[in-house]
């Protein structure tokens, strides 16, 4: 029975193993002492020297690149492809039965035809996919008497609008000037008046935004509502009221709705308005002061009457 021992050619494997050396590359002889550091250290610079060619190499390609793409950017070139492009399209679908044809128009009354082509901005042959409906829409809505637009497309050729004009609300009068107002107090046209003679005329600066709650105010007095001819707005504040048999009406800038109710309630028992009244000034509360044709003036005492 033999026994093993270490010998030394098992300690000569180990240190090898440790220090390495030429092994690695020829598998022959070790390394001499201290060249395997000595050649990390000569071969580093060489190694960061790619590297860095490599990053400055791709740093110069992206900024040429990007250099050239603003410069085509700024010439217009890419703007000119894209407008060259969509024509291409555009003339494409015509082609192939998708341009517009016709264009249908339903809700018009009063809003001019040519003014809602013109904001349209539609052409026969046009590629109904491209056409914006939605600036359409916003450029129909500011033609004078369109309230509301709804533009739809209609495959495979037709343009549906549908309008729904602004509702007249009173004739306004400034500087001598007529127009037909809104109930948001919105200048709608000068056209059209006679369709729209039976409405309340306001006259003054500052009438057309109060005209909404002076009709509301008529409204709840029926009786001199069917005789307004006109009113004025006075000093921003108030209104006087023509009547239709020439009477003037001045009512007080606050409580208006009480002095109408008591106006209202003298003339049913004491027949005011057919008599011989110029004025009746309304603007204390309880009392009427009547201005007569013949320049007399009146103070009636209405604290008795029942408002």
């Amino acid at each position: 029975m033999f026994k093993i021992g270490r010998g030394k050619t098992g300690r000569h494997r180990r240190r090898t193993a440790s220090t390495g050396g030429v092994r690695g590359l020829f598998g022959l002889v070790p390394w001499p002492a201290g060249w395997r550091s000595w050649w990390q250290r000569k071969s580093r610079p060489v190694r960061h020297f790619r590297q860095d060619a490599a990053t400055y190499a791709l740093f110069v390609l992206i900024a040429g690149t990007s250099v050239t793409a603003v410069v085509l950017w700024a010439s217009g070139v890419f703007a000119l492809a894209g407008e060259r492009l969509g024509a291409a399209t555009q003339s494409f679908l015509a082609d192939k039965g998708l341009a517009i044809e016709q264009v249908s128009v339903t809700g018009r009354t009063y809003a001019d035809k040519s003014r809602l082509q013109t904001a349209l901005g539609v052409e026969r042959g046009m590629s109904l996919l491209h056409f914006d409906i939605h600036e359409a829409r916003a450029r129909l809505e500011d033609v004078d008497w369109v309230d509301q637009a709804t533009v739809m497309r209609l495959w495979p050729d037709t343009l549906r609008i549908a309008l729904v004009e602004r509702r007249p609300i009173a004739i306004w009068q400034l500087n001598g000037e007529l127009m037909l107002i809104d109930r948001d107090g919105l200048v709608i046209s000068g056209e059209h008046l006679g369709d729209f003679a039976n409405l309340p005329h306001v006259v003054g600066a500052g009438a057309a935004t109060a005209a909404a709650d002076l009709i509301a105010l008529m409204n709840a007095h029926p009786d001199i509502r069917s005789r307004l001819r006109a009113a004025v707005r006075v000093g921003g504040r108030r209104w006087n009221l023509r009547l239709d048999n020439g009477i003037d009406v001045k009512l007080p800038d606050r409580g208006e709705g009480e002095a109408l109710h008591l106006l209202t309630e003298i003339d049913r028992r004491h027949r005011l308005f057919g008599r011989d009244i110029v004025e009746i000034d309304l603007r204390v509360p309880k009392r009427l002061f009547l201005k007569l044709r013949s320049e007399d003036v009146v103070d009636f005492d209405a604290s008795g009457v029942e408002t």
